[in-house]
């Protein structure tokens, strides 16, 4: 490919001062180097201020050690665009939409500057869809042979990398840093194809999430592999927008660790007040602060089908209060439907979970539970070796005497069902068709007690 270096001394005359909106002149660059039938644009060192830029097909945007692209803030520095079957508008720092062959790489920064967004309110939220209000980092429509590589995206104001019916995705030592705003995902999949291998992410809510708000887009062949997780909500998430099929998802070797940060700061170094998970975490001053809700969270419950999901190697190594929790379920209309009619399958089938090492935080125990009509099929739990925080006697025993409650069609995480805990403290199961355990095991951490026993299989066959 030709090597396009665009307005070189410039750009590096304008990084100690980064105020000149530079936007249009990378834009520019990236025009001309895809009218020349393809080049790579090269962004030297320094700090160079840009609303939303658009990659076209057959063209590299190279950020190079030392290169930051700094966002504008707010949302009249960047293109909206709407689509069918999305929650909600959709903007971004960085944004290709229906190209083919094109490629995000280099040591350099994409900083998100989301501390300086405003956070969305409690009305906005009732509103629904208030991720609109708000710049995703880098954001993939319909696109082909896509290459992501080496960079940093820091501290966005919404979503990291969104790929939404995509084909052909590489992700390859991307690191992820982003605890800056309300719902900081690291990489929120719907594509297929799609191979996320070496990377890091570190964000405020779910760092790996594969979702499906299609119903006629088949999500498939996905691997996350040697990757590290670090957040406060869900390390390995399928879900929660299940409308579709998701099939043949593979994470392999991936370790989930303690979040750098659970508390964000605006650039000025003044505290923000965030609803993140992290209080949720929290039971009875049990769970340390910062504790992520699940390592790995399989949820289908938007009338989708989710099926063929392997875990082969996990190691937690942060604090997590469940390590594993698959829910199947009939969701309420909510803020993430919006209007759009479910699924047609619901089905959640064939999912193989093994060599998974750690220990879990809280009392609560991993949990594999279906619904009256939707039953969880064929799950095999293979080299399983776990240490879990005792809940203590009297309420573990309170526990073995409380029915546990319905999920009544709420938002499938696993705090849903707190306070109350499960009557196992390593592994409970409702309504699972097909439950296969093979070396597993379930030990209480050193100097706790529960009167619980480890494993209870409940009206499963």
């Amino acid at each position: 490919m030709k090597k396009i270096v665009y307005c070189w001394m410039f750009a590096t005359a304008l990084s100690a001062v980064a105020s000149v909106d530079e936007t249009s002149r990378w834009q520019v660059a990236i025009d001309g180097a895809a009218a020349a039938g393809g080049g790579v644009v090269n962004v030297p060192a320094g700090e160079h201020l840009v609303g939303g830029l658009e990659l076209r097909s057959n063209v590299e945007l190279h950020l190079e050690k030392g290169a930051t692209l700094l966002a504008a803030v707010g949302l009249d520095h960047y293109r909206i665009v709407k689509y069918p079957y999305s929650e909600g508008d959709w903007s971004a720092i960085v944004m290709g939409l229906n190209i083919t062959n094109a490629a995000v790489t280099g040591e350099g920064v994409i900083h998100g500057r989301g501390g300086k967004w405003p956070a969305p309110t409690k009305e906005d939220y009732k509103r629904g869809h208030q991720e609109s209000l708000r710049a995703r980092g880098m954001f993939f429509y319909r696109s082909k042979g896509i290459r992501l590589e080496d960079f940093t995206l820091k501290d966005v104001a919404c979503w990291g990398i969104v790929l939404k019916e995509c084909d052909g995705i590489v992700a390859r030592k991307v690191t992820i840093d982003s605890h800056a705003n309300h719902n900081n995902d690291g990489f929120d999949i719907e594509s297929k194809n799609v191979l996320i291998e070496d990377c890091v992410a570190d964000s405020g809510d779910d760092p790996f999430v594969i979702k499906s708000s299609n119903p006629d887009f088949v999500c498939e062949n996905i691997t996350v592999k040697r990757c590290t997780a670090r957040g406060q909500a869900n390390a390995f998430k399928i879900g929660t927008a299940t409308r579709g099929i998701v099939r043949n998802v593979r994470f392999e070797d991936v370790r989930c660790e303690d979040a750098t940060r659970v508390c964000t700061k605006l650039d000025d170094g003044t505290p923000t007040k965030l609803l993140t998970y992290h209080y949720r975490c929290k039971i009875g001053g049990r769970t340390p602060y910062g504790c992520m809700l699940n390592a790995i969270c399989f949820a289908c419950v938007d009338g989708g089908c989710v099926e063929d999901i392997t875990v082969d190697g996990l190691d937690i190594a942060g604090g997590v209060l469940m390590p594993f929790y698959v829910r199947s379920d009939f969701r309420k209309e909510g803020r993430e439907s919006g209007g759009a009619a479910p699924g047609r399958w619901n089905r959640l089938r064939n999912i193989r979970i093994s060599n998974v090492r750690g220990r879990a935080m809280g009392p609560v125990a991993s949990a594999i539970i279906g619904t009256e009509g939707f039953h969880v099929e064929n799950v095999t739990l293979n080299g399983i070796d776990l240490e879990i925080e005792g809940a203590g006697e009297e309420a573990s025993r309170a526990a073995l005497g409380t029915p546990v409650p319905p999920p009544n069609g709420h938002y499938p995480s696993g705090d849903q069902f707190y306070p109350h805990i499960f009557p196992a403290y390593g592994l409970y199961t409702d309504r699972v068709d097909g439950l296969t355990l093979e070396n597993v095991r379930f030990r209480l951490a050193p100097d706790t007690s529960d009167a619980r026993p480890a494993i209870l299989k409940n009206r499963s066959k």
